[in-house]
């Protein structure tokens, strides 16, 4: 049986190298992003935004739906706005904080009780 993974944030870089890497040694992976992209061969697409925990929710129920388990979560979805702190709208310091640090956490509760109930992950 392969592994079944999640990542989040496969639109590029990191994310989308990993998601390809993985899918061509044989796991099963299922990756998110927040807007359509070209998906790279053997792997699953999920609409998915870190800021909206229904959102997250509707992912991982995707996966366990389709797959009955989840063994790797990889946190790879973030961004980053530019400039100064002190010249920085308020709102794109929210929305960071939203995506690289609340999102992060909201995905790991939705996962979590899946990896404890499974004795792995």
């Amino acid at each position: 049986m392969s592994k079944v993974v999640l990542i989040t944030g496969i639109s590029s870089g990191f994310g989308k190298q990993t998601a390809e890497y993985l899918a061509k040694r044989g796991f099963s992976v299922y990756g998110t992003v927040r807007r359509e992209i070209e998906v790279p061969p053997g792997v699953h697409l999920i609409k998915m935004d870190l800021t909206d925990n229904e959102s997250i929710k509707l992912a991982v129920e995707h996966v366990l739906q389709k797959e009955k388990r989840i063994d790797i979560l990889i946190n790879n979805a973030g961004m980053h706005t530019g400039g100064p702190v002190e010249t920085e709208p308020i709102e794109h310091v929210k929305l960071q904080l939203d995506t690289n640090v609340i999102g992060l956490v909201q995905i790991i509760r939705a996962v979590l009780p899946v990896m404890r109930e499974q004795g792995e992950g």
